[in-house]
């Protein structure tokens, strides 16, 4: 259970929570199981925070600073995450269905199996971040960075990726048809075994690109003529 005194410090708002964690920096915060659905906790210091079966659907969370965050079945869906701090957190379970990430840091998370159907994440940074076996469907990743990255059997079907960086990003077996990814820098990206049916990659950089496995009939793509290929593969 979570912590009474920290609860109602949280729920006196992000000014009386931060002077409160910036004088006591050692205090991990125990916020299990809190109800803290539609809280307006933009810019809240809630690093290393434990928030285990934390309800926070609907809340506001716009640059708050989560760095190293225990996120295990969290239900965060339509929360509002717009420029928040993420790097490294391990979110197991959670529900990020519709919610608001654009521009935030998720560099190196452990985003393994989460869902993220139809979030916004514009211009995020999920750099190194593990996202394999995720729900991405419809999510939008327009110019997100993803370099690195690891998608193996991510569902991104339908999801826009335009102008996204995905240099080196493992996408074995991933699910990517319908995916709008013109302009996408797929630049040495491991691609072995993915379904890209009626995805649209014109102006993509494929060069270096590992496409094992998938259907040679698949590349008769909308777009994918206007793609940069390996000259052996085009």
């Amino acid at each position: 259970m979570a912590d009474a005194n920290h609860v109602n410090l949280l729920r006196q708002g992000r000014e009386v929570w931060n002077v409160w964690r910036s004088e006591n920096p050692a205090v991990r915060p125990n916020l299990v199981e809190a109800d803290l659905a539609g809280l307006d906790l933009a810019g809240a210091l809630l690093t290393r925070a434990n928030l285990w079966n934390a309800n926070l659907k609907g809340t506001i969370l716009s640059r708050a600073d989560l760095k190293s965050a225990f996120l295990r079945n969290v239900d965060l869906e339509g929360a509002r995450l717009d420029g928040a701090i993420l790097r490294g957190i391990k979110a197991v379970g959670v529900n990020l269905v519709h919610a608001q990430l654009s521009e935030a840091d998720l560099t190196g998370a452990d985003l393994k199996g989460v869902v993220l159907e139809g979030s916004l994440l514009a211009r995020a940074s999920l750099r190194g971040a593990n996202l394999s076996d995720s729900n991405m469907q419809k999510t939008s990743l327009v110019r997100a960075n993803l370099r690195g990255a690891v998608l193996e059997n991510a569902d991104l079907t339908r999801a826009r990726l335009v102008g996204a960086d995905l240099w080196g990003a493992r996408l074995t077996k991933a699910n990517l048809q319908r995916a709008d990814l013109r302009g996408a820098y797929l630049r040495n990206a491991k691609l072995e075994g993915a379904k890209i049916l009626g995805a649209n990659l014109k102006g993509a950089t494929l060069t270096g690109a590992i496409l094992d496995g998938i259907d040679r009939t698949q590349l008769v793509l909308v777009g994918l003529r206007d793609a940069y290929l390996d000259e052996d593969f085009a």
